[in-house]
């Protein structure tokens, strides 16, 4: 389904990301272009996200992309080679007090979010495959 020569990883990255591109539902001979799905999440900051007074929100962009695509916002420069694309955004916005221990621990608190899906993202086969590790 994918160009020749390519696949979506689906061994490497979890189903619920890959979807039914990564599944053999079209016709053989057909063939997956491209795909980016985008998911807008937003929740209260309570629990693990306690700390901004506005809610924190969280922009998930992923999918295949051919070579030499530029995914405006996403990718710095052009895959040499077809890609699964995988980008996390988590944010607040709002007004609040310039407090530096306060904004350093929000940073923290939702850079750890992030490392959180990215991991989830992997398959224990991706995991091995992109070196992932985990500093403390």
């Amino acid at each position: 389904m994918a160009p020749a020569g390519v696949s979506i990883s689906a061994d490497r990255f979890r189903p619920e990301l890959t979807g039914w591109p990564a599944t053999a539902t079209v016709a053989d001979g057909t063939h997956l272009v491209t795909t980016i799905t985008q998911s807008q999440l937003t929740a209260p900051p309570t629990g693990e996200l306690a700390g901004p007074e506005a809610d924190v929100q969280a922009v998930v962009r992923h999918g295949l992309v051919p070579a030499n695509t530029m995914v405006p916002g996403v990718l710095p420069r052009q895959p040499r080679g077809p890609a699964f694309l995988l980008d996390i955004d988590i944010f607040t916005e709002g007004p609040q007090e310039f407090e530096p221990d306060e904004l350093t621990r929000q940073l923290t608190m939702l850079h750890d979010q992030i490392d959180r899906f990215f991991f989830w993202a992997l398959t224990d086969e991706g995991a091995t495959y992109f070196g992932r590790e985990v500093f403390e």
